[in-house]
């Protein structure tokens, strides 16, 4: 499976002081989002960032003086995104501002909102920001059923559960941007985007860092096998040193079991590629053969169960 991946980087340090803010203004525009950036420090606005896209999924690590970023309505409609942005703040003194919401996030804090509406971000000093980019109408099998978009949201650093989880998020997220290797590509963005749905639920039980280390570790070899129609609890158990048991009491804490989460990501690996214009993903039984299903049969009867229309429907809707 062929993974589309382009990375960008930016620095202002040889741009003069005066325009810094207009260039920075400028790429994000064409590589992240349409935005306005200001800053008062006395420097002017010194800043780097790395963007890296796989396919229709961004992460981006961006290094900053203080300045203050406004995403107001006329950008909204002049330059439109409709993404779910996953913003890791990793300095203090900042704020956020969208709708009548205001957070003042401590380090290690995830913000989570919509592009498509204006926000503010501000930065009293030096900042670190690890940020994620998820399309909304691409992921929302992902997160309708876990987060309200209607308003941000803030994920507090402030659980022992929550600290494993962000700190899972950051050394992931942040492996990758040093060693953006493309064979790896597809399983770094599956693995990011569940660990986001792992934060957002709250299913699982705070205190047990250890059985979310063994979850996340099983998860990481299903990213890895999913082509593989044989792929078994207990073969996941064995990799990860567990018992089949004590592996489906992991899974349990999330309302699934190994067999059930298995079907779940070979059907969102499916709806990928059933939306994908590539020639190499044109025919609905290699890509139900690609995504681990042996029968064609099979595959069809649990997509439509998982998406409420046929893969010959749903490529059409996504294709034109």
């Amino acid at each position: 499976m062929t993974t589309s991946v382009r990375i960008d980087s930016i620095s202002t340090s040889l741009t003069p002081p005066e325009q810094r803010c207009q260039f920075w203004e400028n790429y994000n525009g064409k590589q992240l989002i349409g935005l306005r950036c200001s800053t008062f420090s006395d420097e002017g606005f010194i800043a780097s960032g790395k963007n890296i896209h796989i396919d229709n999924f961004g992460i981006a690590f961006i290094r900053a003086n203080e300045h203050v970023v406004e995403r107001n309505i006329h950008i909204v409609k002049d330059l439109p995104k409709e993404s779910i942005f996953f913003s890791l703040g990793l300095s203090s003194h900042t704020f956020f501002y969208q709708g009548k919401e205001c957070f003042k996030p401590d380090i290690n804090d995830l913000i989570i909102y919509r592009t498509d509406k204006p926000y503010l971000f501000g930065f009293s000093s030096n900042m670190k920001q690890l940020t994620f980019d998820i399309p909304y109408e691409r992921h929302h099998l992902l997160f309708k059923k876990t987060i309200n978009l209607d308003t941000p949201k803030i994920i507090k650093n402030d659980t022992k559960r929550n600290r494993f989880l962000i700190k899972t998020l950051y050394h992931i997220g942040m492996q990758y941007l040093e060693d953006p290797n493309q064979n790896k590509a597809e399983t770094f963005k599956h693995e990011i985007i569940d660990l986001l749905g792992s934060i957002l639920s709250e299913n699982f039980n705070n205190s047990d860092t250890l059985g979310l280390s063994y979850l996340i570790a099983a998860k990481h070899y299903i990213f890895e096998n999913l082509h593989n129609p044989d792929l078994s609890c207990e073969e996941i158990a064995m990799t990860c040193e567990l018992s089949s048991r004590h592996l489906t009491r992991i899974f349990a804490q999330e309302n699934t079991s190994p067999k059930q989460y298995i079907i779940l990501k070979r059907l969102e690996r499916a709806a990928q590629l059933l939306s994908s214009s590539e020639k190499n993903y044109s025919n609905i039984s290699e890509i139900a053969y690609q995504c681990g299903f042996s029968n064609q049969a099979h595959f069809s009867r649990a997509f439509k169960i998982f998406t409420g229309m046929s893969p010959k429907e749903y490529r059409k809707l996504h294709l034109t």
